[in-house]
C-alpha cells in the first residue's frame, strides 16, 4: 500500500511504463542519483530524503552516479522514503513527466507526490502516483515513466518512492527496493533565503560563510553584483564563498533554480591601505613617526623595514602614529589590515641611538665590586663611570656591560658613553665599606683558651669573633688590622670569622682545636671486689678512649668531662692504680685501689 493511499484523500492512478528511456531534464530534489551523504547537521544518511524503516546508500550497483537509495523493512508497515520539508519543491498545475529507476524488489514500486496550493508545502493538498512493476530480481534496471498531474492551484509538493506492502494482517515478511534518478519535469527546489554570513566584512579573497536555506544547486553567489567563481555548496544551509576581485561594498545573492535570495544586511569590502608620505624620514629607535595614507582603520601592524612596533596608534582613517621600535633598521615603512598591507615608497632612516641604563645589579657595593649594568645600544662604549670616576668594564652585548667600581668612586649615577653619547642611569650607585677580611691567624692550633691573634683588614667596629661558629669567650681590638681572641669552650675545628657592622670576613683555613690530656684527681670508693661500680672525678674526660684499673681493661661511661663510672674487671687480689686514656694522653690516678 503506497503511503498516499494513507496520506491522501484525492489520488488519480497513472497507467505505468517500463522503458529505458532517457531521464527527464528537470529532478525532484538537487541530488536524484543518492550520492550526497546527510545535508550538514541532519540526520538522514541521504541528502533529501527521510525514511519510515530502513534507508541506505548502495554504492554497489547504480543506475548512474555512484549510488542508489536501497530501502528495506518487513510487511507490517508501508516502506518508503519521502523528500525532506527542507526541500520542498517549487511547481505548477498540470500535468509533469515524470520517471524513475528501480530494481531488485520484492513488490511493485511507485513514485508519489503531493500538490499543495501554498509555497512552502503546507496546508490544502492533492495527490497522485506513478507505479512501476515487481517484484523485480537481480541487478538489472527498469525505469516507471508517465506523469504527475497537479490540480489547480498547485504551487509545491513533496514525493515520496516505495514498496507496495499488501499484508492484511500483521506479519514479518521481508520488503525492500532499490531507486535511483528519481525525475519530475517543472519541479524545483523552493526559493534560497539568506539569514546571515560571517564574517560581515573582508578583503578581496576573504573566505565568506553564508548561512540559510534551499542552497543545494545554487548557481551563483554574488558580492553586491560581482561573481563569485570559486564558492562550495556545502549543505542546503551553507555556502562557502569568497570575496571576488573588483566587489564593492553591498548585498550578497545566491542564485539557484527556485529563485534569487539576497541578504538584507550589506557586506563590507575593506580596501588596502595607502601610505602617502610621514615624518620625519629619519631617527633613532623611539623615534615618534607619524603616517599618512588612506584605509588604516583596522590597521594590525606597523613595521619598519619588517621590524613590528607594538605601540603605534590608529588615530584615523588617514593618520596614524608610529614609534621607531628597537632593532629597526633603514628601510621602508608597512601598515598592514584586514583589507591588505601598504608599503612606503620612501625609505625611514634608522639613525644610531643614545646608550640608555635601564637598570644595574647590584644597586650597591665597596671598591672593586663587580656591577651588571643592563641597557640599549652599548655598543662601541668608550667610557664607564661611576658618579665621574673611571671604571674599567667590558661590553658584552650592546644591552650588557660588566663594570668594577673604581677607587675613588662615590655615591653617585653610573653612566655609560659612546660615539652617539652618553646615557646616565636614574638611579643611584651606593658605595659601602667592604666587610673585613681574615687573611691569617697565630698560633693556628691550641686548646680551649688559647689566645690567637688574628690579622686582616676592616676590624673597626668588630662585633662579634666565633671559633668555627662558637662565639669567642673574650676578644681585644687592636687595630684595623689586629684582633686577639681567646678559643671559647665547645669550640671545634674550623675557620675564624671576625663580624662588623659590614659585613662578615672568614678565615681561608681552619684553626685545629686541640685536646688537653686528661688529668685524675679522685676516685670512690677506694676498695672493692670485681664488678664494684666505681666513680672516678679529674678533668678533661671527653673523648675519653680507655679506662684501666691496674693493665686490665674496665667497662666505663664518660659522664661529664669530669667524672667517669667504670667497672672493676675481673682481676685478682691486689692494690691497683686507675688510668684514663684521651687522644691527647693517659692520665694515672696518684692512689690506689684494693681488689678484695
Amino acid at each position: 500500500m503506497s503511503v498516499l493511499r494513507v496520506l491522501l484523500v484525492a489520488i488519480t492512478a497513472v497507467v505505468f511504463v517500463v522503458v529505458p528511456s532517457a531521464q527527464a531534464s528537470t529532478n525532484v530534489v538537487p541530488n536524484p542519483g543518492f550520492e550526497q551523504g546527510g545535508c550538514g547537521g541532519n540526520t538522514p544518511v541521504i541528502c533529501g530524503w527521510t525514511a519510515n524503516q530502513s534507508m541506505a546508500q548502495d554504492t554497489t550497483n547504480s543506475h548512474s552516479g555512484s549510488a542508489s537509495l536501497s530501502l528495506s523493512g518487513i510487511n507490517a508497515f508501508p516502506l518508503w522514503a519521502t523528500t525532506d520539508p527542507a526541500f520542498c519543491a517549487l511547481i505548477g498545475p498540470g500535468a509533469h513527466s515524470a520517471s524513475f529507476w528501480y530494481r531488485n524488489t520484492s513488490s511493485a514500486v511507485y513514485l508519489d507526490a503531493a500538490f499543495y496550493q501554498a509555497a512552502d508545502c503546507t496546508g490544502p493538498s492533492a495527490g497522485d502516483e506513478l507505479q512501476g512493476l515487481g517484484p523485480t530480481t537481480g541487478d538489472a534496471w527498469q525505469e516507471a515513466s508517465g506523469a504527475l498531474v497537479a490540480p489547480p492551484g498547485t504551487r509545491s509538493a513533496l514525493f515520496w518512492v516505495g514498496v507496495e506492502t499488501e499484508c492484511d494482517v500483521l506479519c514479518e515478511d521481508p520488503v525492500w527496493g532499490n531507486f535511483d534518478d528519481v525525475d519530475v519535469e517543472g519541479a524545483v527546489e523552493s526559493t534560497p533565503a539568506i539569514s546571515s554570513f560571517t564574517p560581515t566584512s573582508g578583503p578581496v579573497g576573504a573566505s565568506v560563510d553564508i548561512q540559510g536555506t534551499s542552497f543545494i544547486g545554487a548557481t551563483s553567489v554574488k558580492f553586491n553584483g560581482t561573481a563569485d567563481p570559486s564558492f562550495v555548496v556545502t549543505s542546503s544551509t551553507d555556502i562557502t564563498a569568497h570575496v571576488p576581485t573588483g566587489a564593492t561594498t553591498g548585498p550578497i545573492s545566491v542564485t539557484t533554480l527556485g529563485g534569487t535570495a539576497t541578504s538584507s544586511s550589506l557586506f563590507t569590502i575593506l580596501l588596502p591601505p595607502t601610505i602617502s608620505s610621514f615624518t620625519p624620514a629619519s631617527g633613532p629607535a623611539g623615534t615618534t613617526v607619524d603616517i599618512h595614507g588612506t584605509n588604516f582603520t583596522g590597521a594590525t601592524s606597523v613595521k619598519f623595514n619588517g621590524t613590528g612596533d607594538p605601540s603605534f596608534v590608529v588615530n584615523s582613517p588617514i593618520d596614524i602614529t608610529a614609534h621607531v621600535p628597537a632593532g629597526a633598521t633603514s628601510g621602508p615603512i608597512s601598515v598592514t589590515t584586514p583589507g591588505g598591507t601598504a608599503t612606503s615608497g620612501g625609505l625611514f632612516t634608522v639613525t644610531p641611538s643614545p646608550p640608555t641604563i635601564t637598570s644595574f645589579t647590584p644597586t650597591s657595593g665597596p671598591v672593586g665590586t663587580s656591577v651588571s649594568i643592563a641597557g640599549t645600544d652599548f655598543t662601541g662604549a668608550s667610557s664607564v663611570t661611576f658618579n665621574g670616576a673611571a671604571a674599567s668594564y667590558t661590553v658584552n652585548s650592546p644591552t650588557s656591560i660588566t663594570a668594577h667600581v673604581p677607587s675613588g668612586a662615590t655615591t653617585g649615577p653610573i653612566s655609560v658613553t659612546t660615539p652617539n653619547a652618553t646615557g646616565t642611569s636614574s638611579t643611584t650607585f651606593t658605595l659601602t665599606t667592604p666587610p673585613p677580611t681574615v687573611t691569617s691567624f697565630a698560633p693556628t692550633s691550641g686548646t680551649v683558651g688559647t689566645s690567637v691573634t688574628i690579622t686582616g683588614t676592616g676590624f673597626t667596629g668588630v662585633t662579634s669573633v666565633t671559633f668555627a661558629g662558637v662565639s669567642a669567650a673574650s676578644f681585644t681590638f687592636n687595630s684595623d688590622n689586629s684582633i686577639n681572641a681567646v678559643v671559647p669552650a665547645g669550640a671545634k675545628t674550623g675557620s675564624i670569622a671576625v663580624t662588623t657592622h659590614n659585613g662578615t670576613g672568614m678565615s681561608a683555613s681552619n684553626f685545629t682545636v686541640t685536646t688537653p690530656p686528661p688529668k685524675i684527681t679522685g676516685f670512690t670508693p677506694t676498695q672493692g671486689h670485681p664488678g664494684t661500680s666505681v666513680t672516678i672525678t679529674g678533668s678533661n674526660f671527653t673523648g675519653a678512649i680507655s679506662v684501666k684499673l691496674g693493665t686490665a681493661s674496665a667497662k666505663f661511661t664518660v659522664n661529664s668531662p669530669t667524672r667517669i663510672t667504670a667497672t672493676v674487671p675481673a682481676i685478682p687480689h691486689g692494690f691497683y692504680r686507675w688510668s684514663v686514656t684521651n687522644p691527647a694522653g693517659t692520665a694515672i690516678s696518684t692512689s690506689y685501689f684494693r681488689v678484695f
